[in-house]
């Protein structure tokens, strides 16, 4: 085949077959909503591999696959949604059963705001070697300055880590996920204020007072 005719030829199938995976692969919307149960680890791996596949059948066919790519963006969108929740809920979680003292900052944690200040912002891949050798440190400390923490805080680095993650792994939703994490920052500093600032704590968790040193 050549010419017209030997286009159309593998145009066709792969339109077909684009269609079918769609309708019968699972990247479409799944009724008994076995997508949205995914793990993060999953959906990234799925995502990725649904990803190649488009590229692998246009650059085949030369033809762009709108079915296809958008099944997956529809997906990626709905799967955006789910993990911000799931991390908001869990910090308000955190948030209100934070006593609001000093807490240590193991070595594990450091790594990570150091790594983010060196301009390297995602998760490791596994536990830094020697980091379970390292004690514990009073202070967190950025840029060579020294911060008292809560243990909320401590938990918020690794959450936000998990979202550049998200968006080095898949970049097609970096946008959204970036305007929620921005969402998640703001939800941060605004339970932390009705908590403290407006003594929210005193009824959530009991404190006997706000002092100084909560501040």
């Amino acid at each position: 085949l050549s010419g017209v005719n030997g286009e159309k030829a593998i145009r066709s199938p792969v339109s077909l077959k684009h269609g079918e995976f769609c309708c019968f692969g699972g990247f479409g919307p799944a009724e008994d909503g076995s997508l949205e149960r995914l793990s993060s680890a999953d959906f990234v791996l799925l995502s990725q591999t649904v990803e190649g596949f488009v590229r692998d059948t246009e650059d085949l066919s030369g033809r762009r696959s709108a079915s296809l790519r958008g099944a997956l963006q529809s997906q990626a969108n709905r799967f955006v949604h789910r993990f911000h929740e799931e991390r908001k809920t869990k910090l308000s979680l955190l948030l209100d059963n934070e006593r609001w003292k000093q807490a240590e900052v193991p070595a594990e944690f450091q790594d990570l705001v150091n790594s983010i200040a060196d301009g390297r912002i995602t998760l490791p891949e596994r536990k830094i070697p020697g980091t379970e050798d390292r004690k514990p440190t009073e202070f967190l400390f950025v840029n060579g300055q020294k911060y008292a923490v809560v243990g909320t805080v401590l938990l918020l680095i690794r959450i936000f880590l998990e979202y550049c993650q998200c968006v080095n792994d898949i970049p097609s939703i970096a946008t959204d996920m970036l305007t929620r994490l921005s969402d998640l920052l703001k939800h941060f500093n605004s339970r932390s204020c009705q908590l403290v600032l407006g003594a929210g704590a005193l009824q959530v968790v009991g404190l006997k007072t706000i002092t100084t040193k909560n501040l």
